[in-house]
This record gives C-alpha cells, structure tokens and sequence, in this order.
C-alpha cells in the first residue's frame, strides 16, 4: 500500500503526526494516547498496515474485509429443468 494512502486513512481517523524521526514518523491517536511508528517507504506491505491501525486502534485498512464464513446445512440437488 502506498504510504499516502496511509497518511490519509490516518487523518482521517483523527490522527496526526506527533514527530518525525530519522527514518519513521510517529503518529498518534488523541482519542487513545497511542502512539504508532510509520515507516518512511513510499510502499508499505499490508500487514504493517494493519498492525499500525490495530494499534492506533482505528479502523484497519490494507486487507479486504472478512465476511463470516457460510456454514455448510446440507447438500441439495440442483432442481432438473424438464
């Protein structure tokens, strides 16, 4: 994921940039206090992603929602067409 598409999500989830470092930016949430590092890449892999807003804790992005998954009744047999 693109690290702008990161800051943005941020922003938008009400935090903002408390410092930045040699190589990362820490960002924090005022809601909670927490304080999260985000690496200076113009890519960013999704499970970094997801574990910056984990712990931030705003809505994750970076993977696509998971739905539940369908349970299995029983099999039937598709209907024949006469």
């Amino acid at each position: 994921m693109k690290r702008s598409a990161l800051i943005k999500h941020l922003r938008r989830n009400g935090c903002y940039l408390k410092r930045e470092g040699g190589s990362h930016s820490l960002w924090i949430n005022p809601l909670t206090g927490h304080v999260e590092a985000v690496p200076r890449h113009t890519e960013i892999p999704n499970k970094l992603v997801r574990k910056i807003c984990r712990k931030l804790s705003i809505k994750e992005m970076g993977y696509p929602l998971r739905y539940p998954k369908r349970q299995i009744v029983g099999w039937v047999k598709p209907s024949v067409c006469n």
